[in-house]
């Protein structure tokens, strides 16, 4: 008897996610211990943070079945670079000693500057994770040509008042793809919307954490 072969589950994390697991794999000790001199302590802080992302991704590059697929929006890519630089910002405010009430100030951020040689360095280590996550995880253009592009992503932005235009475009990709599961730690922009968007789209948008039990109950 032949065996049916089953559809491997397509998986779609927000940037979010990579941005965690860039940090907490590649960049977070060096910046905070080697680089600022800070203390252990400040890492593990941070982790507690990052943990459940890392975590989640670390179980995508362990996976050798076909049972799944995972996909990175192209957007995402331009988001991580965003993501890290807020990361880092966040440490260089707080080796400053400026107070939490000034950290969104524009004029202060304005003020902050990175030397080259530091460029560099987080350029390198966000040039090696993307290598060793695209082992895994394949790049997937954003369809704005797809005839139902525009139906879907004008409904997730204008009847979801709070879903900011980036994440609609990141479910708009996962929703055309005909993904299974949307991986995002955002519970205002995203989250509070996924009852809404599993009925009508049958997307699933999942913590990190539900994510890893799901794809560690498939491997067994």
């Amino acid at each position: 008897m032949d065996m049916v072969k089953t559809k491997p589950k397509v998986w779609v994390p927000d940037s979010n996610i990579i941005v965690y697991w860039i940090m907490g794999r590649h960049i977070l000790r060096w910046l905070i211990v080697d680089y600022y001199k800070f203390s252990e302590e400040l890492v593990s802080t941070y982790l507690k943070r990052y943990e459940d992302s890392i975590n989640f991704v670390d179980e995508i590059l362990k996976q050798e079945k076909d049972s799944n697929k995972f996909y990175m929006v192209d957007l995402t890519l331009n988001e991580v670079f965003s993501g890290i630089k807020d990361e880092i910002k966040s440490v260089m405010l707080f080796e400053k000693g400026y107070p939490l009430s000034r950290w969104s100030d524009r004029r202060l951020i304005g003020e902050l500057k990175l030397d080259e040689e530091f460029i560099i360095k987080i350029r390198d280590f966000i040039a090696h994770a993307f290598h060793e996550l695209m082992k895994k995880i394949e790049i997937l253009p954003v369809p704005y040509e797809d005839k139902g592009y525009f139906d879907v992503y004008a409904s997730l932005t204008l009847k979801n008042i709070a879903m900011q235009t980036q994440d609609a475009i990141l479910l708009t990709t996962a929703i055309l793809e005909k993904a299974d599961y949307f991986v995002t730690k955002d519970d205002y922009s995203v989250g509070r919307y996924k009852g809404v968007i599993k009925d009508k789209y049958d997307l699933e948008i999942i913590c990190p954490e539900h994510g890893l039990n799901v794809l560690k109950r498939k491997v067994k």
